[in-house]
């Protein structure tokens, strides 16, 4: 038997409730800084960040309706205990107290090396403890992302930065 209680009914509306909320306020928050100012400089964050929100919050809606289809179908079947995890299918410990330290790291060394070279060094960091180690990959997205990064702090955000590869300020 169904449970079709509010309280039941709420429950499995909860995801796209909240999506709904966040994107509401992402869109409110949008729409009130444009008005204040439309000048690139106060928006240069604002829109990519409403940008993702609004795409995630779409993405967000079609698998839960997609989820909700298949959920009513499986509810018949009966219920298998989880698969135990392994450090195959989920991160391992060590792996995240790694990428602890590398952030660690890359807080005290971004002085002395320059936020450039140290976005650089852990986003390399980063995709080697997840498991990446063909070095044209680790090249091809660490080198972009990271001078990006520093550009975009340093041109969009006015944020003065010490650097060693990027002009800064």
């Amino acid at each position: 038997m169904k449970d079709r209680s509010f309280l039941a009914q709420l429950d499995r509306l909860g995801p796209v409730l909240v999506t709904l909320a966040v994107l509401i306020l992402a869109l409110a928050y949008m729409g009130d800084a444009y008005a204040a100012s439309k000048r690139i400089h106060n928006l240069i964050m604002l829109v990519p960040m409403t940008a993702i929100v609004v795409v995630l919050a779409a993405i967000i809606f079609i698998k839960e309706l997609g989820f909700r289809r298949i959920a009513s179908r499986d509810a018949e079947e009966s219920a298998k205990p989880p698969a135990p995890s392994g450090d195959k299918a989920g991160a391992s410990a060590s792996a995240i107290a790694a990428m602890m330290m590398g952030l660690l790291a890359y807080a005290m060394a971004s002085p002395w090396i320059g936020f450039d070279v140290a976005s650089i060094l852990f986003l390399v960091f980063c995709l080697f403890i997840q498991g990446e180690r063909r070095l044209v990959v680790l090249a091809a997205f660490s080198i972009p992302s990271g001078l990006a990064v520093t550009w975009l702090l340093i041109n969009g955000a006015r944020s003065p930065v010490p650097t060693m590869i990027v002009p800064g300020l």
